[in-house]
């Protein structure tokens, strides 16, 4: 593959017998400048038609266009995500327009496809009743799939889209359209690839009928830009539709021969007349009724449009110790290689048959005669060395393309043999077990591609397994307006309402960020972090907790350093800091805080203590006592505590609790370690770990509903209990917003779960 692709992009469209140059609803842009850190490198093509009776004008199509590609690379995580959020603003954006507009009869339903030329391949996203053909060197795929892509946009609040993804390499192309020409679907559109845009269009012109909106993409080695051509500005434009239309096979066949005027892809990028280069910077216009207009309503659609979504999905569900089954376990047969072999030789001909026209060209213009036995020694020397290795070239192209797809469908067959295994169970175990087989060959297959096949496995796997597992699958979000800096790495948040408070462990302080109208804000005149404040130089942050919102300081935030000094975070003030009184034992290393009704409890894991803090001054100038009284737990390796009222929670590195209930009056405190997770679903155990999982963070809910929610950083799962540590849900991502593990969770006093990936936020609402 190479290293860089420019992709040449060719609108077609014909009316009523005659050829159009331009296309309306085709949008093409590179990343801008300031792009997102995973869209820096990207190309977007947008290809979108409207049928109905309120249509938009050219110029307002472009504009709508033009701000979905802003969004588009604005955006963060994988790919697809970015793809979806856009898919669901057009549908937002027509829906409502279709809402206003009921009473006069005018309404408009769109399709889109978009394709993102993303680390070396390209993701599509469909949505409506869209067609796309890929043209590789040895296959042909035509993506279409009703089911999942819908019927069109502005119909309903749900927006269904068909997402997949293939590679991408020199020659490539991918052709885009909502009604293709029968004749476009056959195999012999293999013929295409190599050819000239000239060619090509021709050929698919000849075999149209008198309507026709398409959109050819070709790629070519390059340095990642794109241009756009017109028909017009090719070295011949197809004439009008031929009453009796040639194959496509035929047109091919006939329009160009394999030799000199053929278009390889080492001189493809030389072969165009006249195209326009286009810098593709996205407009910075926000968006009329955009769907971001505000976070929770944004969120609240998301978690209601579910259905379909997890079809798609980028994740690697995780498979249980011993439950990946051998390939010779699983069955299947393999397909035999006789089609490799006869596709390899086919090529190799092809390439000799090219060397040739190219070597009697160059030497018909050496030498004053035709005898080949003429050639200087030097020459034939040449050849000998430079035959072989054009030989082995491409068989070498040839077998890596064909290799992926034989390991694509090698793995499709372990995973439908796993499948066919895993329908006939009906114990527990053994269907966890199966279905995990299953999910672990998809997930092998999906290295190589991702299809529709791919898809409805998945689907059908995690429909099992949720259930059994009592996964609750939520819709993640982006939800910062603007994003945060490369410096930033969260590892702590807490949230209101309206405000979310972020630990940057980067630069030791606290972020804040604010609901508006289109989404969260980060408050850039929040000061809280490392600093001199009146007396006492405070160093970076380690922990905090939320204030009450009538704090006689009227501060938001507590925060504090490694060596007990504490601050209070105001809105539009400098912090006010304070040192709290030192424990007779002295002070370790600060590690965790809470804050429980005015009491401060400070967790010191070096001198294995839990300081309590008491009294109604904000300095908290009383001397503070151990939270123990005879029975003090191995606090070493506690990472995080909880407090509610007289229950203390203590998370330790491997995952376990530790359940301290302090004394009331004339009994010590008693504490449980480890305190037993209660796990009542089928196939699992109580006791004091969950199996393959290991708890990063914890956070106590307070009511109604009081409940401890538990971190699994490595699977972004999120584990709800009781305060008994009795199992109530877990939550995991419909489509996991990145394939990093996350650094940091929170649950907002409006039930909407966060996750951050380093300097990236996200959201969910909870059902």
């Amino acid at each position: 593959m190479a290293d860089k692709i420019d992709l040449h992009v060719l609108p077609i469209r014909r009316r009523d017998g005659k050829d159009l140059t331009d296309l309306p609803g085709l949008f093409v842009a590179a990343a801008p400048r300031r792009a997102g850190r995973s869209r820096k490198d990207d190309i977007l093509i947008l290809h979108f038609v409207l049928t109905g009776t309120a249509t938009i004008s050219t110029e307002g199509q472009t504009q709508l266009l033009e701000r979905l590609a802003q969004s588009y690379f604005n955006s963060s995580g994988a790919a697809t995500s970015g793809l979806r959020a856009c898919v669901e603003q057009v549908n937002q954006f027509l829906l409502e327009r279709n809402l206003s507009s009921a009473g006069s009869g005018l309404q408009a339903t769109g399709m889109i496809s978009l394709v993102a030329l993303h680390a070396g391949g390209i993701y599509l996203a469909q949505s409506g009743p869209n067609h796309a053909l890929t043209v590789h060197a040895v296959a042909v795929q035509h993506l279409h799939n009703p089911a999942l892509s819908g019927s069109g946009l502005g119909l309903g609040r749900s927006s269904p889209v068909y997402l997949t993804h293939t590679p991408l390499d020199p020659g490539d192309l991918v052709i885009l359209t909502p009604d293709p020409p029968q004749a476009w679907l056959s195999e012999s559109l293999a013929k295409a690839h190599g050819r000239t845009l000239e060619t090509i269009q021709r050929v698919l012109l000849a075999a149209a009928g008198p309507d026709l909106n398409a959109v050819l993409i070709q790629a070519r080695p390059g340095s990642g830009k794109f241009r756009i051509s017109k028909r017009d500005q090719l070295k011949a434009a197809a004439g009008p539709a031929l009453s009796a239309k040639p194959s496509v096979s035929e047109g091919f066949e006939t329009s160009e021969p394999d030799g000199e005027n053929a278009m390889s892809p080492a001189v493809k990028a030389s072969s165009e007349v006249a195209s326009s280069e286009v810098a593709g910077q996205p407009s910075a216009a926000p968006v009329p009724g955009s769907i971001v207009e505000r976070s929770r309503a944004l969120l609240g659609r998301a978690g209601q449009s579910r259905a379909g979504s997890i079809a798609a999905s980028e994740a690697s569900a995780p498979v249980s110790s011993g439950s990946k089954p051998s390939k010779r376990a699983a069955g299947g047969n393999i397909p035999p290689i006789g089609p490799l072999v006869l596709t390899g030789l086919r090529a190799i001909r092809t390439g000799l048959r090219r060397a040739g026209a190219w070597l009697r060209t160059a030497a018909g213009r050496m030498l004053p005669g035709n005898d080949l036995f003429t050639i200087p020694t030097q020459m034939m020397a040449f050849v000998a060395i430079a035959v072989p290795v054009l030989i082995v070239t491409v068989a070498g192209v040839v077998y890596l393309r064909r290799g992926r797809l034989q390991q694509y469908s090698d793995n499709m067959l372990q995973a439908e043999a796993a499948a066919l295994n895993a329908r006939g169970q009906t114990e527990a175990a053994d269907l966890r077990l199966t279905w995990n087989a299953v999910l672990y060959y998809v997930d092998q297959a999906e290295e190589y591609q991702v299809t529709v096949e791919t898809a409805g496995l998945r689907q059908e796997a995690l429909g099992v397994l949720d259930p059994l597992d009592g996964i609750q699958r939520l819709e993640y979000r982006t939800i910062l307006r603007t994003p945060l800096g490369e410096s930033v790495r969260i590892t702590r948040m807490a949230a209101s309402d309206d405000e979310i408070y972020l630990l940057n462990e980067e630069g030791g302080n606290i972020i804040r960020a604010w609901l508006t109208g289109g989404g969260y804000e980060i408050d850039t005149s929040f000061r809280c972090g490392p600093g001199t404040y009146g007396s006492f130089l405070v160093g970076r942050l380690v922990d905090f907790s939320l204030l009450p919102r009538n704090h006689p300081l009227e501060a938001r935030v507590l925060a504090m350093d490694a060596n007990g000094i504490i601050v209070y975070c105001l809105l539009d003030q400098p912090p006010v800091a304070f040192a709290l009184t030192t424990p007779d034992s002295n002070w370790g290393k600060p590690a965790a805080l809470a804050l429980d009704s005015g009491t401060l409890y400070v967790l010191d894991p070096q001198t294995n203590a839990v300081w309590v803090y008491t009294g109604a001054d904000p300095s908290f100038t009383d001397r503070p006592h151990l939270f123990f009284d005879e029975q003090v737990p191995n606090l070493e390796a506690v990472i995080d505590l909880a407090i509610d009222l007289y229950d203390m929670y203590l998370l330790h590195a491997d995952g376990h609790i530790t359940k301290c209930v302090a004394g009331i009056v004339g009994q010590g405190t008693q504490c449980t370690d480890p305190y037993p997770y209660n796990d009542p679903r089928p196939g699992f155990t109580s006791g004091p770990q969950i199996p393959a999982t290991v708890f990063s963070q914890l956070a106590f809910v307070p009511p109604p509903g009081p409940s401890i929610y538990l971190f699994d950083a490595e699977r972004l799962a999120v584990y709800h209990f009781s305060l008994q540590l009795t199992f109530q849900s877990q939550y995991r991502p419909a489509i996991p917003p990145s394939r990093q593990p996350a650094t940091a969770f929170a649950v907002s006093s409006s039930r909407v779960m966060l996750l951050a990936f380093e300097n990236e936020l996200f959201g969910a609402v909870l059902p």
